[in-house]
């Protein structure tokens, strides 16, 4: 598991260390030394408030998520076959949306574009 130090408390021990010592005395093996003997910093706490929180905001959603499905209006729509010209001189097959009028190069149940439903292939 990872392990956390307090930031602020080591650079408390860095500014103190450069008070008494030149910085070009202050080795790697020295550097480490001074992270493994850091207290390891209190973030349960926060991470508990945290996942509190998320999931509140996560029941949150799901009540309102469930509420809006409830009260929805179903779109429906229709696909309409079209071709458009290509830049080879030829043209190619597009499905447009008869709602939203946004063209796909192949036919879903519903509109990408708006979610209307297109049901039973159309």
């Amino acid at each position: 598991m990872s392990r956390y130090i307090d930031a602020d408390k080591l650079m408390e021990v860095l500014n103190g260390f450069t008070q008494f010592h030149h910085i070009e005395t202050l080795t790697v093996g020295t550097f480490v030394d001074m992270i493994v003997d850091m207290p390891t910093a209190d973030i349960q706490k926060e991470i508990d408030y945290w996942h509190d929180r998320a999931s509140s905001y996560e029941q949150t959603i799901v009540k309102l998520s469930n509420a809006l499905a409830d009260r929805r209006e179903v779109v429906r729509g229709k696909w309409t076959e079209e071709r458009l010209p290509s830049t080879s001189g030829g043209s190619y097959q597009v499905w447009r949306c008869s709602n939203c009028k946004q063209a796909f190069n192949w036919r879903m149940n519903y509109c990408g574009n708006c979610g209307s439903r297109m049901g039973d292939g159309e």
